[in-house]
């Protein structure tokens, strides 16, 4: 049975693995919100991360992908990533009030 995975310990991990990341692609802020930074994760959860990349850049489909996996493999978690420029306004009223910035 997989132990069980804390904000804390993906917080720390993604902050170590931030300066590669960023090295790769045009990140500007990386931040986790929904149930796993309000506390109600579950063993069914996803890990929601909110990106912004840097002014006058953005992702390529294939950059977006390849970032969605490489944060995978560094949480071990299912991860569903989203551009908050594209974000719908009202999930973001509800998501800002949760987000934690690695």
């Amino acid at each position: 049975m997989k132990s069980p995975i804390t904000m804390d310990s993906i917080l720390q991990t993604l902050h170590n693995s931030l300066p590669a990341l960023k090295s790769k692609y045009p990140l500007q802020t990386l931040g986790v919100y929904g149930s796993y930074s309000r506390g109600e994760e579950t063993t069914n959860s996803d890990l929601d991360i909110v990106y912004e990349t840097l002014p006058n850049t953005y992702l390529t489909l294939h950059n977006f992908l390849s970032l969605q996996q490489d944060l995978n493999q560094i949480t071990q978690l299912k991860i569903d990533l989203v551009n908050k420029k594209y974000m719908n306004d009202v999930v973001w009223l509800t998501a800002q009030k949760d987000v934690v910035y690695v």
